[in-house]
């Protein structure tokens, strides 16, 4: 549940971030928010076979207008550019005449044509916008020398730049909700380890029957910070219990509580007091004065006994995730 929560939150926060940040078109093209990228070639006039190898040489294609929106940017586009001669569109009927194509092959669908353009005339096959402020559409000769406009989609780089840009605002907004995402999604233990969330924990079985000071130089042995397991709650009581249950094990697992520095006082190898216990009924006992040390008793339903520490039996470790 905690995870589907983070998982929620983070997706409408991306949203709104990655909504609100138009994508950045690289190489001098403008986003006109079509999903496409626009540029001017105005660095000097080419005839429109010339345009076309330009902006194909650039990966796109010379500009395809489909809709009164994008005609819309993109003669404020050729108003912000300041050129003071006609522009070469995408269309040419070159192949049929009247029955005009975009670059693509495409039908010319949405138009603007002056009136009582176009003429179709054989020698006027290309499709150009007038520069008498209005931009309308003409038929005019290819060989012409015009400036251009080129449109390409928004490549995936751009689109990935943005997203990386809105995931680290994001990050940046949400740090905690980030962090905790970390630590649920990796894998913040060593191999062979298992880990609990809610306490930032790693445990791990050690099936060996040791004393129980021997586990608990085992456990130590294993990592900084490694010791016999320390329990917080029930429900890391019934995590451990579910690891010990896929041993062979069949009398019980030492734990790190115990009794040895002073009778019926159970602490923690840390030294805190045992403050949740989930002891057998009528445990803890000292059955014949030497019992010290606790352990999950298998025949008692995974229970906690309190033992003689001269007991061999296997073992639980735990340490902290974050080290």
């Amino acid at each position: 549940m905690k995870l589907v929560l983070i998982f929620t939150l983070l997706f409408f926060g991306f949203t709104l971030s990655a909504t609100n940040e138009q994508v950045t078109c690289s190489g001098g093209y403008v986003n006109g928010n079509t999903g496409h990228c626009y540029k001017v070639l105005k660095d000097t006039k080419r005839t429109w076979n010339e345009a076309k190898s330009e902006c194909e040489a650039q990966g796109a294609e010379l500009a395809s207008i489909q809709s009164s929106q994008e005609w819309q940017f993109v003669k404020e586009l050729f108003k912000q550019s300041g050129l003071d001669d006609h522009i070469f569109l995408g269309g040419t009927d070159a192949q049929q005449e009247a029955k005009w194509l975009w670059t693509d092959g495409s039908p010319v669908t949405f138009s603007d044509w002056s009136p009582g353009k176009p003429v179709n005339g054989t020698n006027w096959n290309c499709m150009v916008a007038w520069s008498d402020g209005s931009f309308r559409w003409v038929d005019g000769t290819c060989s012409n020398t015009y400036f251009a406009v080129c449109k390409k989609p928004e490549s995936l780089l751009d689109k990935l730049r943005v997203i990386s840009s809105a995931i680290e605002d994001l990050k940046e907004q949400n740090q905690d909700l980030f962090d905790e995402l970390k630590k649920l999604t990796e894998k913040p233990c060593l191999e062979g380890w298992s880990y609990y969330s809610p306490t930032d924990s790693c445990f791990k079985i050690l099936t060996a029957r040791f004393y129980w000071d021997e586990a608990k130089v085992a456990c130590a042995s294993l990592a900084q910070g490694s010791s016999l397991a320390k329990i917080s709650t029930a429900e890391e009581n019934y995590f451990v219990i579910d690891l010990m249950t896929k041993g062979n094990e069949n009398f019980g697992f030492w734990m790190g509580a115990n009794d040895i520095s002073n009778e019926g006082s159970y602490v923690w190898l840390d030294g805190s007091k045992v403050s949740f216990a989930d002891w057998n009924s009528g445990e803890p006992n000292n059955w014949r004065g030497n019992e010290d040390c606790g352990h999950w008793k298998i025949p008692a339903g995974w229970k906690w006994n309190d033992a003689s520490c001269k007991y061999r039996m296997s073992s639980v470790c735990q340490m902290s995730a974050s080290g």
